[in-house]
């Protein structure tokens, strides 16, 4: 088998969200040209049904782009309990197994989704035993995991804890509201463990939040749209509410479907206007005009940043705000001709 002539010679930016996952992230680039090839990018409708309960478990999926809503029955009503995102994989723990699926699966708004059934998986593995070994790294550490979590219940104080190359963190979150409604205060860390996140839940709902300065919604939203692939968390339930200070309160799930939109906008903007940031841009217009009275004063104080000589990424770390609302604030001051 070879690269280009049993297997199209795919540009890196056709398989750069296979790349992004998780599962399949460590693989060489002939490794992810030979998935692509015996799988396929299909665009899906609005609603489309990925998989649905009691189905045989026989695809792995990769989302390219778009939103996946996982629902399942809890307490004899169906309820959303999951979302996965641009580059996150769903079904490949029951696709070698052939499982039936405890959730239905769909995409509410369409978009682009990578579908390997179990027979081309195989033939992937036959052909590269590179992706054989890495599929069995990732069932021996979802072992690991789950052996650990279950000896961790077996507690009288249960603790959540793991490592972030290996669970999702809003999968994680989603469990601690939606299903289990625990009370505790959640930390993460990133891979040199330094602290990153606090979360304090009570009883399946987000009270607090606080990422660096950041606190409450806007401390929410950051923690997402940091992209935070590797580190650590560690969920302490031996906490006092009474002690804690309530600062939010959206429920829960609205918060995480407004932290995967605002991570949606943002991967937009950087992609399409705001490409590199560190780049300097300089006020184009004496005269600050806004139309908006909500944010202007905030867009105000961006430009005023931006005329100090500010690059992108230290304006987004001097501004107390979440990183979408100051990308945000700077693609409109572009697009009014303020700055340029």
């Amino acid at each position: 088998m070879q690269i280009g002539k049993d297997i199209p010679a795919y540009p890196p930016s056709d398989f750069e969200f296979l790349k992004r996952t998780t599962v399949f992230g460590s693989l060489s680039d002939d490794a992810l040209r030979v998935l692509l090839h015996k799988g396929e990018v299909k665009t899906v409708p609005k609603g489309y049904v990925v998989f649905e309960t009691g189905k045989p478990a026989d695809t792995l999926w990769v989302i390219k782009k778009g939103v996946v809503e996982i629902s399942r029955v809890v307490d004899g009503a169906l309820k959303t309990v999951a979302y996965f995102t641009d580059s996150e994989t769903i079904g490949e723990m029951r696709i070698i197994t052939r499982s039936p699926h405890r959730s239905n699966g769909r995409a509410p708004g369409g978009g682009e989704i990578f579908f390997l059934t179990r027979d081309q998986l195989l033939e992937c593995m036959e052909l590269v035993p590179e992706i054989a070994l890495r599929m069995c790294e990732m069932y021996a550490h979802k072992l690991e995991g789950t052996v650990t979590t279950l000896r961790t219940h077996e507690q009288k104080q249960r603790q959540l804890e793991g490592n972030l190359e290996y669970f999702d963190l809003a999968t994680v979150i989603q469990t601690l509201l939606s299903t289990d409604q625990r009370t505790g205060i959640l930390f993460v860390s990133d891979d040199k463990q330094q602290p990153v996140a606090e979360l304090f839940i009570d009883q399946g709902h987000v009270k607090r939040a606080s990422v660096g300065a950041l606190t409450g919604e806007e401390a929410f939203y950051q923690l997402f749209l940091r992209e935070l692939k590797r580190g650590n968390f560690f969920f302490k339930e031996d906490v006092d509410p009474a002690a804690e200070t309530a600062e939010i309160d959206i429920p829960g799930m609205s918060l995480l479907m407004e932290a995967a939109r605002l991570q949606d906008e943002l991967s937009a903007i950087k992609s399409e206007v705001i490409t590199d940031p560190d780049k300097v841009y300089q006020q184009t217009s004496r005269a600050f005009e806004w139309q908006d009275d909500e944010t202007k004063a905030l867009a105000e104080v961006v430009r005023r940043a931006v005329g100090n000589g500010l690059s992108v990424r230290q304006i987004v770390e001097e501004i107390p705000r979440n990183e979408y609302t100051v990308y945000s604030l700077l693609q409109q001051l572009i697009q009014n001709g303020q700055i340029g």
